[in-house]
């Protein structure tokens, strides 16, 4: 159903090199107008470094090295304990022509 929602103008399928999948959308309706969303899955450590900002209580903190520190420590916890644990990301663009 969300699929549906928001029409994929970009696909870049997950592959072992990058560690990660990729797509471009357009939000439905009046969500953003004139913006176009990229989201991005895959490996944590791969994500994360692709990222400046983290998400906190609706507001954007910034990423720094204690932050990757404390992400990669909680990663790695999950995978020794068995988990697959998945990193994801989204920002919001200008919609591109």
């Amino acid at each position: 159903r969300i699929r549906k929602l928001y029409a994929r103008s970009f696909d870049q399928p997950f592959n072992s090199t990058n560690k990660y999948a990729l797509c471009v959308v357009d939000p439905p309706g009046n969500e953003a107008p004139g913006k176009q969303y990229i989201f991005l899955k895959g490996a944590p450590e791969v994500v994360v470094e692709r990222c400046s900002t983290w998400l906190c209580a609706g507001q954007n903190q910034a990423i720094d090295e204690d932050f990757k520190s404390k992400f990669l420590q909680a990663y790695e916890r999950f995978a020794m304990a068995g988990e697959r644990v998945l990193g994801f990301a989204k920002l919001v663009i200008d919609k591109m022509p």
